[in-house]
């Protein structure tokens, strides 16, 4: 099952009227960079990521199912990074997030289609304007628990600051502190209580707990 498996992910960007005229014209090419980067990041680890982008605002992204909640971290982490702004006013999106199979893959994502397109798009839909993240899998018991914790970890990555979501990448990569501190020409200590506060420790512990559910319930099959 895992061979035909993808991750859908449809998103847009929450409140974009309310982005400057200048904010608004920039976010075509912020979200091309960020999926660059993204594809590139996920390449290394022999994943991959295919994306399109329409109305300016709006996205969707077909990856390995495996790395589909790295792919909204650093989705979300790469529009705060883009976007130097306070907490209150940082640039952030909504995405749905669905498990299933595609019947046809198309270069152009929105030429595609399948139960996976389909489900994640009315997912986008049924979540309303305040929700940020939500998934939707083949499995009933792995779909709520993943909600309650993307619930949970919402909590978490909208507190995240401009200068704690240029981070993210790199914990991503599991890079040392050490090592971020030199990218970023802060201090080792400095790093250590940016981790701290943005609360990357439960975060990794919900990547290690994906990880599980996705190998349990489609790998093992």
């Amino acid at each position: 099952m895992s061979q035909s498996l993808y991750a859908v992910i449809t998103g847009d960007i929450r409140n974009s009227t309310r982005l400057s005229t200048d904010d608004l014209i920039r976010l075509p090419v912020v979200l091309k960079n960020i999926f660059s980067e993204l594809n590139l990041f996920l390449s290394k680890r022999k994943q991959w990521l295919k994306y399109s982008i329409f109305r300016g605002d709006s996205f969707q992204l077909v990856a390995s199912p495996a790395a589909a909640l790295e792919v909204v971290l650093y989705v979300r982490a790469g529009l705060r990074s883009a976007y130097p702004k306070a907490v209150t006013s940082a640039v952030d999106c909504r995405m749905a997030i669905a498990l299933g199979p595609v019947s046809h893959l198309s270069e152009n994502i929105t030429e595609s289609s399948g139960e996976a397109f389909n489900r994640s798009g009315l997912l986008l839909e049924r979540m309303g304007k305040s929700a940020f993240l939500a998934a939707d899998t083949p499995i009933p018991s792995m779909t709520a628990e993943l909600n309650t914790e993307l619930a949970l970890c919402t909590e978490l990555v909208g507190r995240w600051t401009h200068s704690q979501a240029i981070l993210v990448p790199m914990l991503l990569n599991a890079e040392t502190q050490t090592s971020i501190a030199g990218s970023t020409g802060i201090s080792q200590a400095a790093v250590a209580k940016k981790i701290h506060i943005m609360g990357w420790p439960a975060i990794e512990q919900l990547l290690s707990r994906y990880r599980f559910l996705y190998e349990d319930n489609f790998v093992k099959l």
